[in-house]
């Protein structure tokens, strides 16, 4: 959906958007309905009950190892479910735009879960992605992905977060959806994410990436370390940067076989450059505030510059979900002047339960006298 939402934006869907088809939440609803109906179903209600018996719960660990194997012998059963005729139709479909239309005739498979990419939660990067899948491991790939449903990190983020979609939802019948995007692979040189809001502090009107050699997929994992701009959005300025020691990069095997191999770079001057020009991050900057005026609100894109022609491709985006939440009324316009919130209540009550600085006490003091 991520996706399909980027394309709908018109400065964006002609140039900056891969090739990519959905498989839905039909195509995996026969699994789902076939790990309901047999044997599976045990294994299942397992997963689910513990769930919701620990939404609200701080330890959820007294049950770990029973609830774990009981994930591994669902993503097990996973890989071995029989293909409907319609589902292999629809593979055998896609194998052949992978190899007519997909350049270097490679994919990239993601996770397009329901309960992916919300504003209140965040699975990014818990559920498998495939990179480099040859028509001939589309439905390995696929199969790997639509198993990571059931993953048991995916269950205790579930849990953490009080949601019980991803453990499948008993219920109300339907085990929870899943949804796969096939994509063209992009065989980047860089990569890596956008933050159209700063993370680190919830400033709106900063910009913050995170870049290195390669593919994303080391950025994303942290195998590396990035370098990391943040750019002021509203001045149109580079505020500050972060050199990374990128010794390592991803990249896409192009041999038969496909696939992703990991290479090391061994220049010291290449591992402590800039991976970005800085034609390269205004471009970058001013394509993700396009992506965040489209959606209305902070969000985190994943992109790559193509080995080609240095062509800006925007991979995937999803809303930030780790600012910090203030009412829109005191929230200052860009190039007003900040205003400096200052909750005197937790001050007066002595809730905190850290020491005080010294702009907490000189304030805390102007205040109370």
């Amino acid at each position: 959906s991520s996706l399909a939402k980027l394309y709908t934006i018109p400065s964006l869907q002609q140039h900056h958007v891969p090739k990519s088809y959905a498989l839905s939440t039909a195509f995996f609803q026969p699994w789902l309905d076939i790990l309901l109906s047999n044997s599976s179903n045990e294994d299942y209600a397992l997963i689910v009950r513990h769930t919701l018996e620990n939404q609200n719960a701080d330890n959820i660990d007294s049950s770990a190892s029973v609830v774990q194997a009981a994930c591994d012998r669902l993503k097990q059963t996973c890989l071995t479910i029989p293909l409907n005729t319609s589902q292999k139709q629809t593979l055998d479909k896609l194998s052949n735009i992978i190899v007519t239309e997909f350049n270097h005739g490679l994919a990239a498979v993601r996770s397009s879960g329901i309960e992916e990419d919300g504003t209140d939660q965040s699975y990014a990067g818990m559920f498998e992605t495939k990179l480099g899948v040859t028509p001939l491991k589309l439905e390995w790939a696929v199969r790997e992905c639509f198993a990571s449903k059931f993953d048991y990190r995916v269950l205790r983020y579930a849990v953490s977060s009080s949601t019980s979609n991803t453990a499948g939802g008993v219920e109300s019948g339907g085990g929870g959806g899943f949804a796969l995007v096939v994509m063209e692979m992009i065989d980047s040189i860089i990569a890596g994410v956008a933050f159209s809001a700063n993370p680190l502090n919830s400033d709106r009107d900063e910009c913050v990436i995170d870049s290195s050699y390669g593919l994303g997929e080391s950025v994303v994992d942290g195998s590396v370390t990035a370098d990391r701009f943040i750019y002021d959005k509203v001045q149109n300025k580079l505020v500050h940067k972060i050199i990374g020691s990128k010794k390592v990069e991803r990249r896409l095997n192009l041999v038969e076989g496909g696939g992703v191999t990991t290479n090391a770079i061994d220049d010291e001057d290449r591992q402590n450059a800039c991976s970005l020009s800085e034609e390269q991050l205004k471009e970058l900057v001013r394509l993700t505030c396009i992506v965040e005026e489209e959606y209305g609100m902070p969000m985190d894109v994943e992109w790559a510059y193509t080995d080609s022609d240095t062509h800006l491709v925007l991979l995937q985006s999803r809303p930030i979900t780790t600012l910090f939440s203030i009412d829109s009324k005191m929230m200052t316009e860009p190039t007003e002047k900040r205003v400096l919130y200052y909750d005197f209540n937790i001050a007066s009550e002595a809730t905190t339960t850290t020491p005080f600085r010294h702009m907490d006490m000189a304030l805390y003091c102007r205040m109370s006298n």
